[in-house]
C-alpha cells in the first residue's frame, strides 16, 4: 500500500540486505504483540469485524466499477523481456472472459493490431521503472501511439527506493514528462496518489498526460 501511496512512505522503506519491509513488519508484530494479552472471543470480534469491513468495500468498489464502466471494455496486459507467465493471463481470460487479454511487449506495442484508439490507457504498478534500461521512450510512445486525439495517458509510479522495489529510482520525473512530449502529449494534472492528492514533490506521483485533440474537428 505504501508503494502506491494508500499508506505513509516510512512503511514502505526496506531492508538493503533482503528487501524486505522492516518497518511495516515490525508494525505487524507490535499489533500481534498487544493482542496476544487479550481475550480470545474479544479479538476474534476484532478479527470479524474488519473481515466483514473488507468485505462491504470490496462489494463498494464493485459496485462503483459497474456503474463507472462507459467505455470500450478492452484491458491491455503487457510484458516487459518477456517475463510474465503465461498462467497469469490465463487466469484472466477464465475470470473476465468478456475482456479482450493481448499478451505482448510494450516497447513493441505499435506491432499489435488493438483495434480502435482508446480514450484512456492506465500504467500502474510501477512499471515505467522496471522497464528494461533504454526501453522507456518507446515504451511511452507505443502507449501514446494507442490514444485517440485528446485521449489521456494515466501513469503512477515510485520516484525513490521508499516507493520502489528497487535499491534506487531509475526514473526521474524529467525523464517521464520528456519522453511523455516527445510522444506528443502534454502534461494535464499531476496528484501524489491514486486518490488524487496534491503532489508536492513526493516520491510517488500519479500523472496525466493528453495528446492534442484533432484541430479539424
Amino acid at each position: 500500500m505504501a508503494q502506491v501511496g494508500l499508506a505513509p512512505s516510512f512503511f514502505g522503506r526496506r531492508s538493503k540486505a533482503f528487501q524486505t519491509p522492516v518497518n511495516a513488519i515490525l508494525l505487524q508484530a507490535l499489533i500481534i504483540a498487544m493482542l496476544v494479552g487479550l481475550d480470545f472471543d474479544l479479538i476474534m470480534a476484532v478479527d470479524n469485524f474488519f473481515s466483514a469491513a473488507a468485505c462491504t468495500l470490496e462489494f463498494a468498489a464493485a459496485v462503483r466499477k459497474a456503474l463507472a464502466d462507459g467505455c470500450d471494455p478492452t484491458v491491455i496486459r503487457a510484458a516487459w523481456d518477456g517475463e510474465l507467465d503465461p498462467s497469469m493471463l490465463a487466469v484472466a481470460r477464465r475470470d473476465a472472459p468478456s475482456v479482450s487479454w493481448v499478451l505482448a511487449d510494450l516497447a513493441a506495442l505499435g506491432d499489435v493490431d488493438l483495434g480502435t484508439p482508446f480514450d484512456l490507457v492506465v500504467c500502474a504498478g510501477n512499471v515505467i521503472p522496471l522497464l528494461a534500461a533504454g526501453s522507456e521512450a518507446a515504451a511511452v510512445g507505443a502507449m501514446a501511439a494507442a490514444l485517440r486525439d485528446g485521449g489521456a495517458l494515466v501513469c503512477g509510479f515510485g520516484l525513490d527506493p521508499a516507493h520502489l522495489p528497487l535499491d534506487d529510482a531509475p526514473v526521474a520525473l524529467a525523464d517521464y514528462d520528456g519522453w511523455c512530449e516527445a510522444a506528443g502529449m502534454s502534461l494535464t494534472e499531476r496528484f501524489a496518489t491514486w486518490e488524487g492528492a496534491p503532489f508536492h514533490g513526493g516520491g510517488y506521483h500519479v500523472s496525466v498526460h493528453r495528446r492534442p485533440d484533432d484541430p479539424t474537428r
